[in-house]
């Protein structure tokens, strides 16, 4: 047992040192996103709060629903839980970077298990905790239950956690006995993010939002009522639900006590069985995870014919990059798998604005369809920043060790950064178009509204891109390996308030020339040498705004890319 106290006491200290000793970007980091998440607290209590008194006021089906609400509810945590933890667990039992160091250490095999275990646990079961008590202190509070109701929710979802996450990381080690851990993860994360994408049009056909409409909630309730959920006696979803509502009526029942001990109970004996698999076959699973890939895709001669003709001819210098950056985009997996996630989100965007029925709202006017759609290059704006603070805003750190290689080569950083520009320009490009012309065809807007409005999405494409490229150049993380970990530091802070700032200046500058020019399409009056003079100051302020975010950016992260030494 020392010796997992040893292995895990390095993470704790860690951990302990970015609490206490934090650097200033780390500390705006913790304030902002802390900020973030208490918000989403207390929205989550809220709405959830409402749920549930809604829920609590149909007769006779109240407090039936709420039974199977809990039942499912538990019952997504441990799917979910299941699935999460095999992902995590993949990196930290096989793909760690301190692993080689740990398998030849004179330690038994078990105790790094255990100490990864305890390890996956944590960074896999908090979301649980956290999001999962504002729902139930919610249900409580509606249902008026006592003081000890709100720590036994703590109790019951830390029990419950360990069982999932526990048979996670069992799984984990028969699949890398029989595949490749590198080529494992791949289908792991493209599985989770099409299981996603399922999930939410699911969610979306069974139109949640009926829930709230007088008329049809009593029979919504009704269907609800009879839903047959798995509740099976074996099934930890079914322990953890009666456990949760067990002290709701005012007293806690034995069965509550009996299934918050099966689950610990469980989850141990999990543990120990992994614990002891792993003595006899960790180094063997090991070994087959550090087979490397080939280079199936980028390798084929298709493949290389196609790279060559998406390519620049012109400028051999910018043709290299295009080159180096297409291969080593779909090299990684981790990049290329998310264009899946990409392509979902788009999906699920323009979804939203098919199923969006405005006919059916009263005062919808020709005009307020097209305020709408020209509202929603804010909305695109807004999913391009985010689809850019992930693909775009760390490809410099994405360079690695590797970027010395760069700065020795007989190129120019000026041409290296306008290379990067480049090379995400198009797509980026491409799908801000798709989104809002095809969101404007759906909410059935005036083609003079489509073309006004893709206008001023293809220069904002532009500009939000060069943000990235530049914000990336002047703050960038060559030692971080994970492109989703950078989304999250000081720089995607930086870039998204930069990226939010300058979407909302240039539609807000562009609304009035808009206005103008849509009444008078309508006939309601004709443009005089004022009217042309709004609309030609507009223009001109939103260029020089536009220029401005494209050059300034990248030229100072050109500056602060050459002054760097490392």
């Amino acid at each position: 047992m020392k010796d997992t106290v040893h292995l895990i006491r390095g993470k704790v200290w860690a951990a302990r040192n970015s609490i206490t000793r934090p650097s200033r970007a780390d500390r705006f980091k913790t304030m902002f996103f802390g900020t973030l998440t208490v918000v989403f607290l207390i929205a989550l209590l809220y709405g959830s709060t409402a749920f549930f008194q809604k829920l609590a006021a149909e007769e006779p089906f109240g407090s039936l629903l709420v039974h199977k609400l809990v039942e499912f509810l538990f019952l997504t945590f441990f799917a979910v839980m299941v699935f999460s933890s095999v992902v995590t667990s993949l990196n930290n039992f096989f793909l760690d970077g301190d692993l080689p160091m740990l398998v030849t250490a004179p330690i038994t095999h078990g105790r790094v298990y255990l100490a990864r275990f305890l390890q996956t646990a944590v960074s896999t079961g908090w979301m649980v905790v956290m999001f999962g008590m504002p729902v139930f202190i919610a249900c409580g509070y509606v249902f008026q239950a006592p003081w000890f109701f709100y720590p036994w929710i703590f109790l019951v979802l830390v029990a419950f956690v360990i069982t999932p996450i526990a048979l996670g990381s069992l799984l984990t080690m028969f699949l890398v006995r029989a595949f490749p851990a590198r080529k494992m993860q791949d289908i792991l994360v493209i599985l989770a993010v099409v299981l996603v994408v399922v999930l939410y049009f699911v969610f979306r056909f069974i139109r949640p939002e009926q829930l709230f409409n007088p008329d049809l909630f009593y029979g919504f309730a009704e269907y609800f009522a009879t839903l047959r959920t798995p509740k099976s006696p074996l099934l930890p979803s079914t322990w953890g639900s009666i456990a949760m509502l067990s002290p709701l009526d005012g007293t806690l029942k034995t069965d509550g006590f009996f299934y918050l001990l099966q689950m610990l109970a469980w989850g141990m004996v999990i543990v120990l069985i992994g614990t002891v698999i792993a003595n006899r076959s960790y180094l063997d699973a090991y070994t087959k995870s550090q087979e490397g890939r080939l280079l199936r895709l980028t390798g084929s001669n298709m493949a290389q014919a196609l790279f060559n003709a998406l390519a620049p001819k012109r400028d051999e210098i910018r043709r290299q990059f295009f080159l180096k950056e297409i291969r080593t985009f779909f090299r990684d997996t981790s990049q290329w798998t998310q264009l899946l996630l990409l392509m979902g989100l788009v999906v699920v965007y323009l979804f939203n604005f098919k199923a969006l029925d405005l006919d059916r709202f009263a005062g919808i006017t020709y005009n307020l369809r097209n305020t709408i759609g020209y509202i929603n290059v804010v909305m695109a704006g807004f999913v391009m920043s985010a689809i850019c603070v992930r693909f775009v805003l760390p490809s410099i750190s994405l360079e690695g060790k590797a970027f010395w290689i760069i700065r020795t080569a007989p190129v120019s950083l000026r041409s290296f950064v306008w290379g990067k520009f480049f090379f995400y320009i198009a797509p980026v490009f491409i799908v801000s178009e798709m989104l809002v012309i095809a969101s404007n065809i759906y909410l059935g807007a005036d083609m003079y509204m489509i073309v006004f409005s893709s206008t001023i999405m293809a220069f904002l494409s532009v500009a939000i891109t060069s943000l990235a490229i530049g914000i990336g150049a002047m703050y960038p993380n060559f030692e971080e390996k994970n492109a989703a970990r950078m989304a999250t530091g000081i720089s995607s802070i930086i870039y998204m308030s930069a990226s939010f700032l300058l979407i909302c200046t240039v539609v807000g500058t562009m609304a009035q020339p808009m206005r103008l020019l849509m009444w008078h399409r309508l006939g309601h009056f004709n443009l005089t040498g004022v009217h042309y003079a709004i609309i030609a100051l507009s223009v001109a302020i939103v260029l020089a705004i536009i220029a401005a975010a494209i050059f300034v950016p990248i030229n100072r992260g050109i500056e602060s890319l050459n002054l760097r030494e490392d």
